[in-house]
């Protein structure tokens, strides 16, 4: 071991040291023998690499010049590239110093070494410098640490540190500079060899064509040349030739000063570069190129990663600042990617929530960034200035993307390509997690297995899909006549999933997927594109046997839509993979004659084409209405009743427009184009997926737009007016049980789906907490939600009850009744197609609502400001009114306009300074919500914590915070504690009085279209109404006549008269008989003849005595007092008259 005393100062360093070792390892070097000797620190690796991301020029099939990804074989030098660069960027450079700058030719000569740059415009003076005692290009390109770069005041130059130039001269066998003056008519010339160790004295001449013959640059332009010959040895490369992938790199760097400059031409051996711009050079690299100027600094471009690169560890960027190719990016390239990052990355959270969020590595993979600028002093991490270091703040400008820009990105073919990234990494997982079933024996509940599912012969097997238990039920009586060999009965439970966009949990999750997958043996790591792969399965087919509804068109294109988006080869294969058995909607019944139906377009047709007496209807809603026998006759049928699916060119698109949650507008034009509702489908016996989604599944999507869009006239959706129509018939005056009134409702109205959605319709319309209704309609008798949780906090509806609001049947007349149009459902009379209010509902409540190509979002407003309005529209004042604004009772926050409509503000106040008092948050903000948007900004630190004092009706959160943090936020309060959302304006459809959906841009062109209804029905109701008043003044006169008669013995009523001669008294004395009192009601004139005047004759006994005829008088006199109102009253009258009342009571 060594002894410590070796080390002991008393035995110094010197001593322990040969002198021979001293001057071994202690040197000094001058700074060009140092640039030399580690030219790492300088230009860069000498070492040759391959770059993965290098790009060369290549001239296409069509002459135009474009980038493609160099072959992996080539590669290049770093130095060598960088010194060609450091003259590069002295050329651009002048762009900056001298307007007038224009041209910039480069020669690459591989076979001497030898390169020339030569750019127009002022060149370096040719004046001594005296201080240094040589003349200024001398000292320039011939002296480290030189320059004109020095003063730190804002420039955009690309040399900064007094080496660029001389660093290409130190590194070069022969290095000539020549600078032509126009100005002095003089030409310079000077040359340095031997890796700048020495030169030539200058040599300066009048400019003349000997001294500048080339054309592009006569003597009447002031320019500057610089030719120098590479010394390879001294860049380590072992080659006597400049090397393939430093000539494609140097190439390059041209083109990208020929499209990153404001050079008018560049030139490459000859041959003119054509990039005109940024933008064209950009789109060299790929196609669907998003191009953006962001102001005089910076510009911008993105296209999708070229195919090869998509998993590239290197950042897919091609950036420049002040003309300098940053090969490794920077903050330039940092804050540009991460603003598209996250507008990707919020736009696909909330449009895909099912699927896993997008990694910024992932969306970085699938965009090429390109981005020019100009950074005002940069900075970089050495002299290679492969990376911008300065920080954003320090741009001199502001490098911030638009939303326009990056909406742009994000729904383009990048978007598109990041989408299908996250779907496959998706199915990936599916792989895992479905394996594919057992061969034999799965158990799966509530299956039927076929006995030769599984085996051999399970091509053979069909499996039959059927909507819920009863219709299995039938299915399996069926099998007593097909048997049970090669036939499979499963029932599905409500709709299968839509599988598109989905999360692996979800799925995997989701018990019909699983049974489905299990039951016929699929597995999700296969195509079925081999007759092998088919064999694996489990069944050759499926059989789809739903109701003849619009649900059951839409369960049979789901299970469509799941086979396709996973194994779309399974669509294709013969024979057909997918089949419906079609079961009739309606049979009618004459004797033994008996005419089924598929649907009830088609039923009407035949219904309507002549008088069908004695005809019995059955409606067969659901697979449950048909028996046993009836099941079996279908079975027997069962080929006569199969329609086979059969793919064609185009399906799969038409599945995707169906299905695929991002084609809504695809969707909407769809509707738009192909929907009649009295089209019926015609199928034969194969149906091409595309036929079926025009033909059969359009007809649900336009009932999903009825379901989920409300009715400009009333408001309402289906669902509610059903409920409404049902509490109206009942007289629902007294309180009811919300779960006994769904049963009355879904009994008296048809009502076709679960009762559950059923409460949740009448809970919504009971609804009176802030942010619910403006106006309710029925009684809220109960716990039926708060603001905590957005009314989700309701009591089970066996314990809450309801009745109708005193306000409704002011709302709703019941003058107004007869004037409707019901519908018929099942020979039954339901719910008309739309109630006329006496105010317009939506622009009052609101409605919120998505469906098939549509959705909507109308914002509540003030029922004050709603009649005001209504008053001058009568009047034709409306223009004298300022704008409706949305309002929601109760709320306290404020609104404000937007770029996008209306901004609702929660309320916030500083009351410590530490501390801040929120009281109400803005629309669609509930309380628990915002509760945990506090939880998250207390564990950011944002805050310290908060206390909360809320009622069921008010918000009141108490919140600590540190005063810095108040301080700096206190101008933007409402901003820091996210207490503003935006109120939608620009999606406010509604269906109109003619059932077609309409996008309204105000809100009062949606009261105008109710408006023009309304009218129309006080006109009506004023008709109708004298009709009705006047027969029943004629009715009275008519009976006080009689009894008048009778008292006066002129008819012996009660002494045995013949009715004959009792007819003909009543003629002579020209009573109206019944048919004439009827013709008053229908409003047309009495044609005479027999008539009856039975009303009279059975007058029961107690009417002729004085009390009964006492109360006739009065009756018959407020009638004729009612009916001269009714005449003097014009119907604008009567509307005013309704809206005071209404005023009084609502308001």
């Amino acid at each position: 071991m060594r002894s410590f005393t070796s080390l002991s100062p008393s035995r110094p360093l010197h001593r322990r040291l040969m002198s021979t070792q001293i001057e071994d390892l202690y040197s000094r070097k001058s700074p060009v023998e140092h640039v030399l000797l580690r030219p790492g620190m300088y230009v860069g690796s000498t070492t040759a690499r391959p770059d993965p991301n290098q790009f060369m020029p290549a001239k296409g099939k069509d002459g135009r010049l474009s980038m493609r990804l160099a072959p992996r074989t080539i590669k290049n030098t770093p130095a060598c590239v960088k010194i060609f660069d450091e003259i590069i960027v002295n050329a651009t450079d002048n762009l900056t110093r001298c307007k007038s700058t224009s041209i910039l030719h480069v020669d690459i000569d591989v076979s001497t070494n030898t390169i020339s740059v030569c750019n127009d415009g002022s060149t370096v003076p040719l004046d001594v410098h005296k201080s240094e005692n040589m003349h200024l290009p001398q000292l320039i390109f011939g002296n480290l640490l030189t320059g004109s770069n020095f003063n730190d005041e804002g420039s955009t130059t690309g040399g900064r540190h007094g080496y660029g130039a001389k660093l290409t001269n130190i590194f070069s066998k022969e290095f000539k500079v020549e600078c032509n003056d126009h100005r002095k008519k003089l030409n310079y010339t000077q040359s340095w060899s031997s890796n700048m160790q020495s030169h030539t004295p200058p040599t300066i001449v009048p400019s003349t064509l000997a001294t500048c013959p080339n054309p592009a640059f006569p003597p009447s332009t002031s320019y500057t040349r610089i030719t120098y010959t590479l010394d390879l040895d001294a860049l380590k490369i072992g080659s006597p030739n400049l090397p393939p992938g430093d000539y494609v790199a140097m190439s390059r760097r041209v083109v990208d000063v020929a499209g990153t400059t404001k050079f008018k031409e560049v030139v490459l051996n000859g041959v003119k570069i054509e990039v005109k711009d940024f933008m064209e050079y950009a789109e060299m690299f790929g196609e669907e190129t998003s191009y953006q100027k962001i102001n005089d600094r910076w510009e911008i471009a993105v296209s999708p990663t070229p195919k090869g690169m998509e998993s590239s560890s290197e950042s897919n960027s091609i950036s420049f600042v002040n003309a300098i190719a940053t090969t490794r990016g920077g903050t330039h390239v940092n804050s540009a990617q991460n603003q598209i990052v996250k507008h990707i990355q919020n736009h696909f959270s909330k449009k895909y929530p099912n699927l896993p969020a997008a990694s910024p590595h992932i969306i970085k993979n699938h965009f090429m960034l390109f981005l020019n600028g100009k950074v005002e002093d940069p900075s970089f991490d050495s002299q290679s200035k492969e990376l911008l270091t300065t920080p954003p703040k320090d741009y001199g400008s502001t490098l911030s993307l638009p939303s326009s820009f990056l909406n742009k990105v994000t729904s383009g073919s990048v978007g598109e390509a990041i989408l299908e990234h996250l779907k496959r990494n998706e199915r990936k997982k599916f792989d895992k997690i479905f394996k594919g079933a057992k061969k034999k024996g799965v158990d799966v509940p509530k299956l039927d297995d076929a006995n030769m599912a599984g085996s051999k012969e399970a091509t053979k097997c069909t499996l039959i899909l059927t909507e819920g238990d009863s219709a299995k039920a039938l299915a399996v009586s069926g099998l007593e006549i097909v048997g049970r060999d090669y036939y499979g009965v499963f029932p599905l439970r409500g709709k299968v999933l839509n599988v598109r966009d989905v999360s692996v949990k979800l799925l995997s999750n989701n018990a019909e997927v699983k049974a489905l997958s299990t039951i016929l043996g699929l597995d999700f790591s296969k195509k079925y594109e081999t007759k092998e792969e088919l064999e694996t399965l489990r069944y050759g087919r499926i059989m789809l046997m739903t109701d003849q509804d619009a649900d059951g068109s839409h369960i049979k294109g789901l299970v469509m839509n799941f086979v396709h988006y996973f194994w779309p080869a399974l669509l294709k294969v013969k024979p057909n993979f997918i089949g419906m058995l079609l079961t009739p909607l309606v049979k009618c019944f004459k004797g033994k004659e008996e005419v089924s139906f598929g649907s009830m377009n088609e039923f009407q047709r035949w219904w309507d084409e002549e008088p069908r007496k004695g005809w019995r209807v059955k409606y067969y809603k659901g697979l449950g209405t048909s028996t046993a026998q009836e099941g079996k006759e279908y079975f027997r049928n069962l080929e006569g009743m199969t329609k086979l699916f059969e793919y064609e060119e185009g399906d799969g698109e038409s599945l995707d427009m169906a299905f695929d949650k991002s084609k809504s507008e695809e969707r909407r034009s769809w509707l738009l184009d192909k929907f009649d509702a009295t089209s019926i489908p015609n199928f034969g016996p194969l149906v091409a997926y595309k036929d079926f989604v025009d033909e059969e599944l359009i007809h649900f999507s336009a009932a999903d737009n009825i379901r989920s869009i409300p009715n400009v006239v009333d408001g309402l959706k289906p669902s509610q007016r059903k409920v409404l129509y049902a509490c109206f018939k009942r007289n629902l005056k007294n309180e009811i049980k919300v779960a006994q009134l769904a049963g009355y409702i879904a009994e008296q109205t048809a009502y076709h789906h679960g009762e559950a959605s059923l409460h949740t319709t009448i809970i919504g319309m009971c609804q009176d907490f802030v942010g619910s209704n403006n106006i309710n309609l029925l009684t809220p008798s109960g716990q039926f939600g708060t603001r905590l949780t957005g009314g989700k906090d309701y009591a089970s509806p066996r314990y809450i009850f309801t009745c109708l609001m005193p306000h409704t049947r002011k709302l709703f007349s019941d003058l107004d009744d007869t004037l409707l149009d019901y519908l018929e459902d099942d020979g039954q009379m339901i719910e008309p197609s739309y109630f006329v209010p006496t105010l317009p509902m939506l622009a009052i409540n609101g409605a919120q609502g998505i469906g098939t190509g549509w959705s909507t979002s109308i914002p509540p407003h003030n029922p004050l400001d709603v009649i005001n309005y209504i008053r001058a529209r009568i009047d034709g004042r409306q223009g004298e009114l300022l704008p409706l604004q949305p309002w929601i009772k109760g709320f306290k926050g404020t609104y404000k306009e937007g770029k996008n409509g209306v901004i609702s503000r929660g309320k916030i106040n500083a009351i410590d300074k530490g501390v801040v008092e929120i009281t109400e948050l803005p629309v669609g903000r509930w309380t628990n919500d915002y509760k945990e948007i506090l939880m998250k900004m207390k564990e950011k630190g944002d805050i310290k914590g908060f206390t909360e004092n809320h009622t069921t009706d008010s918000t009141c959160f108490d919140v600590s915070l540190p005063p810095q943090v108040l301080a700096r936020n206190k101008k933007a309060l409402h901003k820091f504690f996210r207490l503003e959302t935006n109120v939608n304006v620009t999606n406010m459809n509604a269906f109109g009085a003619d059932g077609v959906v309409r996008k309204y841009e105000r809100i009062e062109d949606m009261i105008e279209d109710w408006f023009s209804v309304r009218s129309e029905v006080y006109v009506r109701r004023k008709e109708e109404r004298l009709k009705v008043l006047e027969h029943e003044n004629q009715l009275l006169q008519s009976k006080a006549r009689f009894i008048d008669l009778v008292l006066g013995k002129e008819i012996e009523l009660f002494g045995g008269m013949p009715k004959g001669e009792l007819v003909n008294i009543l003629n002579k004395k020209e009573f109206k008989g019944k048919g004439e009192l009827d013709a008053i009601l229908d409003g047309g004139e009495w044609e005479g003849g027999e008539d009856s005047y039975d009303y009279l004759f059975s007058m029961n006994v107690s009417s002729f005595t004085r009390e009964r005829i006492e109360a006739m008088e009065k009756d018959k006199s407020m009638k004729v007092k009612e009916l001269e109102d009714v005449r003097g009253e014009s119907a604008e009258d009567m509307w005013k008259r309704e809206l005071d009342e209404l005023e009084r009571i609502v308001v």
